[in-house]
């Protein structure tokens, strides 16, 4: 069954549902994919600075590898 609508007296054939909620949820996904791009590259610097903050020192890196330190000190596993 086709349906029809009258819009400014020209006649348009109406979508099937199926079509009208393709259509709308494919929008709705590429809208949350552009947002969801736009929050990562705000917040990817943010990352990176914390990540930078939160390394220790490098020769605090070799200790840890190595297990010895003063964590494994006081620590013994």
């Amino acid at each position: 069954m086709t349906l029809y609508y009258i819009l400014d007296r020209v006649v348009y054939q109406a979508p099937s549902l199926l079509s009208a909620l393709k259509t709308r949820l494919s929008r709705c996904i590429s809208a949350m994919h552009s947002g969801f791009a736009q929050l990562q590259a705000d917040l990817d610097p943010l990352a990176r600075t914390l990540k930078a903050s939160k390394a220790p020192p490098q020769g605090q890196q070799q200790e840890a590898a190595a297990g010895t330190g003063w964590w494994y000190s006081r620590h013994p596993p």
